[in-house]
């Protein structure tokens, strides 16, 4: 139980930090813990499109 929080408290933290600064957290991020980077790069992605479409499309 202990294992499972820790990576949570790591999840969110790794979350707002990549969200807030973007492309240097990923680049801290990608070789520390490579295996929970593999699921975040497609996250990202799928936000920064969220969030370009409505700028482009007006």
């Amino acid at each position: 139980m202990l294992i499972r929080s820790t990576k949570s408290q790591r999840v969110g933290l790794i979350r707002r930090a990549s969200v807030a600064s973007g492309v240097e957290c990923r680049m801290r991020f990608a070789y520390p813990a490579y295996k929970n980077t593999a699921r975040r790069p497609d996250k990202t992605r799928q936000r920064r499109i969220r969030r370009y479409i409505p700028d482009v499309a007006t």
